[in-house]
């Protein structure tokens, strides 16, 4: 038991380390784009972000209330880097700019709550808690709206007439 408890602390942990990451991203690319629109999403992503650390640092405690708990010394950062991915400070230096660097940031911003989907829902088949498992099963749920606000924003600016990533309208007779 005692050793379930370190594994699911241990993914408890990077999961919030990866919700550090999503914060740090979202407010860099909220403060490089210029579309007021964009940089409000991106806040709002971000704001979402830092619920979801709440959230999962509160599972945690939850978690370690077991004497058995200790906490793993160490976080493994591949894990995290696969879900955020490190951009070069010269990305991040372009971001806004331009429609195009707006739309390069949209692209990560969905490809990292895409990421995000599938760690909470590998993480929800590991639990066996259910306050656990319904707290990870909202946050899978939070994140697929991340992600469909993203695709939304991305359907905007390309102007493609895809609305959600589904064609709106067509040209058709």
């Amino acid at each position: 038991m005692a050793e379930n408890i370190q594994e699911i602390s241990a993914v408890i942990q990077k999961a919030i380390e990866i919700e550090k990451g999503g914060l740090k991203t979202y407010l860099q690319f909220a403060r490089e784009t210029e579309n007021l629109s964009g940089k409000n999403m991106f806040i709002l992503l971000a704001t979402d972000e830092l619920e979801h650390m709440n959230l999962l640092e509160e599972m945690l405690k939850d978690v370690l209330k077991s004497e058995d708990a200790t906490l793993p010394q160490e976080i493994d950062r591949s894990a995290i880097e696969k879900i955020v991915p490190k951009l070069r400070e010269k990305d991040l230096a372009t971001v806004g700019k331009a429609a195009q660097d707006e739309l390069m940031a949209l692209k990560t911003a969905r490809r990292m709550e895409k990421n995000a989907i599938e760690f909470y829902e590998n993480l929800y088949n590991q639990l066996e808690d259910k306050k656990q498992k319904k707290i990870v099963r909202r946050l899978v749920e939070m994140e697929e709206g991340h992600y469909n606000i993203v695709q939304m924003e991305i359907d905007s600016i390309t102007n493609t007439g895809f609305w959600f990533d589904m064609m709106e309208f067509t040209m058709d007779m």
